[in-house]
């Protein structure tokens, strides 16, 4: 039986380390149900979410930190909005000569990629997800 390996990455913004435990419960119930086979899911499905919100988080708390003790300025719930969904997009890019918040990033999903193929071989079929 060849085994399904999932990859679940979570978006941009202030993301929680159990981001993907609906998910996984949804596609192992939905893979018990449709296989006839019980226990179908714990046999053929190996899901691996990748957390990689923590490589921003610090430095966009510590602005958003200095921002809200600004006197005199508002919206701080659209700051913080501001701060933890684009500031993710922006420091995500890749700069010439200091690309690491992007190879953070990368290295984060490569090692996620590596634990997939370490526990399930090359005979089994890899899926990516985003969350």
């Amino acid at each position: 039986m060849t085994r399904v390996a999932v990859m679940v990455i979570h978006g941009l913004g202030m993301q929680k380390e159990d981001y993907a435990d609906k998910l996984i419960a949804c596609l192992s119930k939905e893979l018990d149900r449709v296989m006839v086979l019980p226990g179908a899911a714990q046999q053929m499905l190996d899901i691996e979410p990748v957390f990689w919100a923590d490589v921003f988080e610090e430095r966009e708390e510590v602005l958003f930190q200095q921002l809200v003790r600004s006197p005199g300025l508002n919206y701080q719930a659209l700051r913080r909005f501001v701060i933890h969904y684009l500031a993710d997009a922006v420091a995500y890019q890749p700069v010439e000569n200091q690309g690491h918040h992007y190879d953070a990033v990368h290295r984060t999903l490569n090692l996620a990629m590596h634990a997939l193929a370490q526990r399930n071989g090359t005979e089994a079929s890899a899926l990516c997800g985003c969350s």
